[in-house]
Parts: C-alpha cells; structure tokens; sequence
C-alpha cells in the first residue's frame, strides 16, 4: 500500500469574491486575509491514516472576521470544527432582506461560536443526525428600517442564546435554543390613514418566490470551490422537510413599543415602556403551549400586564391570556370617543381587566371595566358616531365617588369575513349603553342588585293623595339609589285615570 505524508499545507493572503447573481441586482461578498494551515498530513492506504487538522481565519471587508479549527477522519469519514464568527457586519446582507421585503437592514453584528459535528453515513442512519451544530449566537444592536416611509421598524440592543443548538438530517433541521434574550426591542404598530396595518405592509408586490434563506445559503457553496453551484446549499437533505423550532425561555427587557391609530382624528398614539417578563415553551409543534407573562409602563403613570397561554404555532386554535391595564388616562383616548362616541374627554382615568379565550377559531372574551370620574367634553363631528344619550348613561352608571363598574363579555367567530376584535368591543358596549337610556329605571334596579320595574312609577289608590306603605318602601328605596347615583336628576310627573279616579271621587 502506498503512503503519503506532508510536513503540513500553509495558505496566508487570500482572497475569494462571492458574487450571488441570484437576486435581481448581483451582491458581491469578499473575504480577505484569509490564512489556512494543517498539521502534518500522513496517508497511509490500506493501513490507516492519521485524522486532518487545520486552522483558518479571514476577514469580512464588509466586517467582520471568521476562524475555525478543524479535525476530519478519513476513515471514519467524520468530523468536527470549532467556528467562530465575531461581529459579522450584517448591512452587506440587507439586500436579501430588501429583495422581498420594503426592510432594510441598517445595522447590526451577529456574532457564532460553538462546535459542528458532520457526521458519518453510518452514525446519520443510526442518530438520524448528518450535522449536528451547539454553541452559542448573538445579534447586537440591529435596525431595520421601512424604505417606503424611512422610518425606523424594528431595532434592539442584543438577541442572544447562551445554549444553541442545530441538527440537520433525514427528519429535516430542528433548531433548540435553551434561552434567548431580547434587550431592549423596539418597535412600532401604525395603522395608516387608510386603515392598513404597518406589520402586514412589508412585503413588496410581485417579489419573486425564492425565499431569502434560499439566497443565503447559496454563499457558503460558493465559498467551497469555483465549481460548486449556487443551489448546492439548499439542495440538502434536511431541507425537504419543515424546520422544527424550539426556545425553552425568551427573556424580554426594556422593551419599548409605540402604538399610533393615524386613521383617526385627531389621530392617536400611546406608547408601552420598560416591557419585560418571560416567554416560556414556545415550539412550532401545533400541540404546544407557551405561557406569557409580560409587564409594561403605558405612558407616564399607566400600568399593562399580559399572561396566559397561547398556541404559538396556531394562536386561532387555542389561546387563553389576560391582559390587565391600570390607571390609563382617558383623555389621551379622545380620537377614538371622538370617532364612535362624538365626544372628547376632558378626564378621568380607565383600569381594564381583559380576558380571552379562542378555541378551535372561536372567541370567548370576559372584559371588566372601571373608570373613574368621567367627564366628557365638546361634541366632535363623526359619522360613525353614536346618537345615545351619554351624559344620561355616565350618570346612570356612576356610582357616589364617581365611579363606573361594569362587565362586557363578548363572542364571535374568527371565521366571520366581518370578524374584528374593536368592532366587537364597540357593539357589546352599544348594546349596554342602549338598554341603560332606553330603560332607566330597570337599568338603576339592576345595577344596584335588584329589579327596576318597581322604580318605573308609585301607584296611588284611585282618587287618594296619601301613599300605602308599600309604595313608601319604593321611594325609600328609589331615594337611597339617586344618593348613590348623584349625577342623576329625577323628573316627576303627576298623572291620573279619567275613569277611575273620577269613580273614586
């Protein structure tokens, strides 16, 4: 048998383009500095051969810098390679992002370290696993920018996993992140002056098909050899079958997410600060269930929690959170009192406690409301607007220290092509609002835990000016409600039967 041995292999100096004409304007990417060295390389044929090692490192002209130590088995015909990736520039990559997307990827660093096993034919059959990737990986202080608008989307200071893992083989790729850190993200949710959402505005008309990940891949094949072709990346095996995504716990800190309505007027904006809590169980599994436990600032003095649980590959086939909001002030909610009520709101402040349930595409929602001292202002100009009586329902429903404390459920179908969560909000609360000034009284009776037929009207005997007992009970009880409801005026008016009274007389 033959054998070979080589003192070792030294490269120092190089350069390699990629030039990825996949897109529809061609992006280049260098690699400069790039050195390569090997121990000493013995094969010996039959007999055996000693396993290949070697280094290498080269830089990113666009940022960044890459090294690896690699250790390769011939005769097992595996392997392993300690990567790493430091500060990797990721604005050189924002064409792939752009290419389908209005996003732009202003700035950013993704950094990568960790081992990756390849695997044998024989050891893949048995473990089911060609490559096997654990580490750790981390974006610093990424933004992205709307190009339509030249506004910033999204940015945050770190996403980073300590405990990263990657597999690839005949079951397809699964991804496993032990934590994850989100610091401080920032974002903003618009809707437009024509109603449209900014999250589902993203995507560009007519963008071709081939996803971005396509595109990606193709430049590790390209960096292999002159002769590997640009799809020889994605052309794997585990790519045939979907991505199995699994993160144990998401880490959420100082977020901060602005919410502007721009289809109001006058239009509508509130901010959430200092969001932070945890993301427990999130999978792509469609059995899977993630609980939420998440706490902000609303504004300056506002509180917002949010917990439950939630489907998070299916959220319309099962969801049960909470949210609670406290001490919100009402005034900074005048466009949309303008919009459906006609009014502004001079003051007061809004505390909600909001709990939804969806299963299987159906909505159960239990909503409690208190507000308190309510004061609306100037009439506003709208033609969704109610035409209720509301002066008379605030007084109705407002207690002795001004306070209003209600329940609202509401229901629906998420398959209803009409199916919109403040429409139902709005309608339940028309509703009330409806029976309360269509029916005074009985409404008085019922919020203060009794019927209000009997405060309907105080019967007299026929041809009698004194009162019955019974009949005192109701003003007595009709008293104790109007010192409970202080805003209210009570009008009274006399009335008599022609026929009787005249009999009685």
């Amino acid at each position: 048998s033959s054998a070979i041995s080589i003192a070792g292999v030294a490269l120092s100096g190089g350069r390699v383009t990629v030039t990825d004409s996949a897109l529809a304007k061609p992006v280049s990417h260098m690699l400069d500095g790039i050195a390569v060295n090997t121990d000493r390389i013995e094969l010996n044929g039959a007999a055996g051969s000693k396993p290949l090692t070697a280094t290498a490192r080269a830089t990113l002209q666009s940022g960044g810098t890459l090294q690896a130590k690699a250790r390769y088995d011939l005769r097992q015909q595996q392997g392993e390679v300690d990567l790493g990736i430091e500060r990797a520039a990721l604005a050189a990559f924002s064409p792939y992002l752009s290419n389908s997307t209005r996003l732009s990827l202003d700035t950013g660093e993704a950094s990568l370290g960790g081992k990756l096993a390849l695997n044998s034919a024989a050891t893949a059959s048995k473990t089911g696993e060609s490559l096997r990737f654990a580490g750790k990986a981390s974006i610093r202080e990424l933004k992205l920018t709307d190009q339509s608008t030249q506004q910033m989307f999204a940015q945050w200071a770190e996403l980073s996993s300590q405990d990263l893992k990657l597999t690839t083989g005949a079951g397809g790729t699964r991804v496993e992140l032990a934590d994850l850190l989100l610091d401080q993200p920032r974002g903003d949710i618009v809707i437009g002056e024509d109603g449209s959402l900014n999250l589902t505005q993203i995507g560009k008309v007519g963008a071709p098909a081939t996803p971005a990940t396509t595109a990606l891949s193709s430049a590790p094949a390209a960096v292999a050899g002159p002769a590997a072709p640009a799809t020889t990346a994605s052309s794997a095996p585990g790519d045939a079958a979907p991505t199995k995504v699994k993160i144990d716990r998401v880490q959420v800190t100082g977020g901060d997410v602005h919410f502007a309505d721009l289809s109001l007027r006058p239009q509508f904006g509130t901010r959430v600060s200092d969001l932070s809590g945890l993301i427990v169980g999130i999978s792509s599994e469609a059995s899977s269930r993630a609980e939420v436990s998440l706490e902000g600032k609303v504004d300056e003095f506002g509180l917002a929690r949010l917990s439950g649980t939630v489907a998070p590959a299916s959220a319309a086939q099962y969801t049960d959170l909470k949210a609670s909001f406290r001490n919100l002030e009402m005034r900074n909610l005048t466009p949309y009192s303008g919009k459906f009520a006609g009014r502004k709101i001079e003051s007061g402040k809004l505390s909600l406690e909001l709990e939804y349930k969806v299963l299987e595409r159906k909505l159960k929602g239990e909503n409690q409301i208190v507000i308190d001292n309510l004061k609306l202002g100037e009439r506003v100009e709208s033609k969704d607007a109610t035409s209720l009586p509301l002066d008379l329902a605030i007084a109705l429903l407002s207690d002795s220290k001004g306070v209003i404390d209600l329940g609202l459920p509401v229901q629906g179908s998420l398959d209803d092509p009409q199916f919109s969560m403040g429409g139902l909000v709005w309608k339940a609360i028309t509703n009330l609002l409806t029976k309360i000034v269509t029916a005074p009284f009985r409404a008085l009776g019922a919020l203060l835990g009794g019927s209000g037929e009997e405060f309907e009207a105080v019967q007299f005997e026929p041809g009698e000016a004194r009162l019955l007992p019974p009949e005192r009970e109701k003003l007595a009880k009709l008293a104790t409600a109007l010192e409970k409801r202080p805003q209210l005026k009570l009008a009274i008016e006399g009335r008599f039967d022609r026929e009787r009274d005249r009999e009685a007389l």
